[in-house]
C-alpha cells in the first residue's frame, strides 16, 4: 500500500510538471507571434491562450538627460538674437548684418546678372562667398584681407550647403520644370515650392557665414593675413576697402579656385564688385589715387552707372589679377642709367670671358703635355721588356 501511494504521488507530480511545460510552450509560441489579435494561421486565440499585453510588453525607458557641467556661480547666458541655433521656431537668425547686406546687394541688377553668369560659366564659384568676401572689406576701419585659414573655413561652410543641399534642390527643380511636365499644374506648384526652399537654404548658409565672422576663432586666424592696405596697380594706387575687397576676391577666385576670366567675364566681375561696394556704402573712386577722375557713370568715360571709370577699373582689376598690369615704362633718365649700367656689365663680362678662355687654353696645353709624357714612358717600357 505504501508503495502504491508513493507511485500515485510521483505520477501526479509528473503530470503537473508536464502541464506547466506545455503552458510555458504555449506562452512562448504566442509571444513570438506578437499577439496582434490573430495567429499566423488566421485562428483567433482562445480565452485560456490569451496573455495580457502588460506581461510580455517590453519596457521602454526614456534616455537620461545629459546636463553640461557648469562652473560654480556661473550664470547661463541666453543665445544671441542673431544666432541661427538660438531658436529653431523663430526667425531671429535671419536678421543679421550679412543677410541685410546680401539683400541690398542682390537688389542691384548688375550684381544679380553678374553672379548668375559667373556661376554658369564657372560652376565652382559660389555667390555667397563672393558676397561674403566683399562684405568683409566694407565693415569699416578694422577691415583687412582674409587669411587663407579664414577663407578655407568660409568655403567649407558654403560648400557643405551647396554640394549637399542646394545642388540637389536645383536638380529637383529642373526635373519638375522639364518638358514632360510642362502642362502639369501640380508639378509647377511643386517646382515653385522647391525654389522657395532653395532660397531658404541660402538664408541658412548666410547665417552660418555670419556666425563664422562673428566668432572669436575668426579673429585668431591672422597669421598669414596681409597687413598692407594699399596696392600699386600701374599708374594708380588702390587702398582702403576697395583694396581689401580686391585682395579677398583674388584669394578666392584666382588662388583658391584657379579661375581665369575672359573680357566678357571681367565685365561681370566689374559689375558685381561695383554693386557690392555701393551696397556696403564704399566710395570706390575715393580709394584710388593717381587718376584724375576715377568716377564713372558718363557715356564719354565708358564707365558703368555704379561707380568706377574704365581707368579706375583697370587699376582695381590689376589688384585682383596682377598679370593684367602692363609693364611700367621707365623715364628717359632712368632708361639712360639702365643702359650705361648694362654696357658696364657687358664690358666686365667680356673681360671675364677672355680670362676664362686663356685659362682654358693653358689647361688644355698642360693636359696635352702630360698625356704625351705618359705615352713616351709606356713606349719605352714596352721596348725594354719585350
Amino acid at each position: 500500500d505504501n508503495t502504491r501511494a508513493r507511485t500515485d504521488r510521483g505520477s501526479t507530480r509528473a503530470m503537473t510538471t508536464t502541464s506547466a511545460s506545455l503552458s510555458c510552450s504555449v506562452c512562448i509560441a504566442t509571444t513570438r507571434r506578437g499577439w496582434r489579435g490573430a495567429s499566423s494561421s488566421g485562428r483567433t486565440p482562445s480565452a485560456h491562450e490569451t496573455v495580457p499585453a502588460a506581461v510580455h510588453a517590453p519596457r521602454i525607458r526614456a534616455p537620461p538627460l545629459r546636463r553640461t557641467p557648469r562652473a560654480p556661480g556661473a550664470v547661463a547666458e541666453p543665445p544671441g538674437p542673431t544666432s541661427p541655433m538660438a531658436d529653431a521656431s523663430s526667425s531671429n537668425w535671419r536678421e543679421n548684418p550679412f543677410a541685410r547686406y546680401c539683400d541690398d546687394a542682390m537688389a542691384i541688377p548688375e550684381v544679380v546678372e553678374g553672379l548668375r553668369v559667373l556661376e554658369q560659366t564657372h560652376p565652382e564659384i559660389d555667390g555667397n562667398v563672393v558676397l561674403f568676401a566683399v562684405w568683409r572689406a566694407t565693415r569699416g576701419g578694422d577691415a583687412r584681407p582674409m587669411s587663407h585659414a579664414a577663407l578655407r573655413k568660409a568655403t567649407k561652410i558654403s560648400e557643405r550647403w551647396r554640394w549637399r543641399v542646394t545642388d540637389g534642390l536645383a536638380r529637383v527643380e529642373a526635373s519638375l520644370r522639364g518638358p514632360d511636365l510642362a502642362e502639369s499644374p501640380p508639378a509647377a506648384h511643386l517646382a515653385a515650392a522647391v525654389a522657395a526652399l532653395g532660397d531658404e537654404v541660402d538664408d541658412v548658409a548666410r547665417a552660418a557665414l555670419f556666425e563664422l565672422a562673428r566668432g572669436e576663432a575668426w579673429w585668431s586666424d591672422g597669421d598669414d593675413a596681409g597687413d598692407a592696405l594699399a596696392y600699386e596697380s600701374g599708374k594708380a594706387t588702390v587702398r582702403g576697402p576697395t583694396a581689401v575687397a580686391a585682395a579677398n576676391l583674388r584669394m578666392y577666385l584666382l588662388e583658391y579656385l584657379g579661375a581665369r576670366f575672359i573680357a566678357n567675364e571681367w565685365q561681370r566681375v566689374r559689375g558685381v564688385l561695383d554693386g557690392c561696394l555701393a551696397a556696403g556704402g564704399v566710395d570706390a573712386h575715393a580709394d584710388i589715387i593717381g587718376i584724375e577722375d576715377a568716377r564713372g557713370g558718363t557715356a564719354s568715360s565708358g564707365g558703368t552707372a555704379s561707380g568706377m571709370s574704365d581707368e579706375a577699373w583697370r587699376a582695381v582689376r590689376g589688384c585682383v589679377d596682377p598679370t593684367m598690369n602692363k609693364p611700367r615704362r621707365d623715364r628717359p633718365g632712368e632708361a639712360s642709367r639702365r643702359y650705361i649700367d648694362a654696357r658696364r656689365n657687358l664690358r666686365d663680362a667680356d673681360r671675364l670671358w677672355k680670362a676664362t678662355c686663356e685659362d682654358y687654353r693653358r689647361a688644355r696645353r698642360t693636359v696635352k703635355h702630360a698625356r704625351h709624357e705618359v705615352h713616351k714612358s709606356r713606349k719605352a717600357v714596352r721596348v725594354e721588356f719585350r
